[in-house]
């Protein structure tokens, strides 16, 4: 459905009488059913109308292909971004060399993975690989 259909069709009151539960939307289903017509008319697995497969909305990309559609919250990417004018200072380039050359030794609060540990978390992720698709 579009962004367009989403934003006009109201948000649905439940309500229960004699045991029944209803929902009403507050406008009329033709009215309804007219938004969602035209919703369907449109181009699917374009920006506006995604399509939709297991919660998650695809778009065809560049090439034809389909692709997941991110939502990207950009107050939050901005601020985490640097910028290509951001000047790194004499200390800061001296502590990331530093970093580069250590070597990564494991302590108490990140220890050393065994084999079998390893093993296992390679195989949840499989596993939750297989479930998404």
């Amino acid at each position: 459905m579009s962004e367009a259909a989403r934003n006009i069709i109201p948000e649905p009151t439940e309500f229960i009488a004699d045991g029944r539960r209803f929902v009403q939307y507050g406008m009329s289903p033709v009215k309804m059913a007219s938004l969602r017509a035209a919703a369907r008319k449109t181009a699917k697995g374009t920006r506006k109308n995604p399509i939709i497969k297991n919660g998650k909305e695809y778009v065809y990309g560049p090439d034809g292909q389909l692709i997941i559609l991110e939502h990207w919250n950009r107050v939050d990417v901005t601020k985490n971004t640097l910028s290509v004018d951001t000047a790194l200072t004499k200390e800061k380039v001296e502590r990331l060399k530093t970093f580069e050359t250590e070597s990564v030794e494991p302590d108490e609060e990140c220890p050393e993975l065994s084999d079998d540990l390893i093993h296992e978390i390679l195989e949840k992720a499989k596993k939750q690989q297989k479930a998404n698709g």
